[in-house]
């Protein structure tokens, strides 16, 4: 891997929109599909 620059401002993502990734995910799971690379 390769720097290429940096992020000097950067602005997260509003936490409604992050509770409903992280129920999207948990519905994922209990479907029995792991979409995150943990490795």
């Amino acid at each position: 891997m390769r720097v290429v620059g940096e992020v000097t401002v950067w602005e997260g993502h509003p936490e409604d929109q992050v509770q409903a990734m992280r129920e999207g995910l948990a519905k994922l799971k209990e479907r029995g599909i792991d979409s995150l690379n943990d490795e």
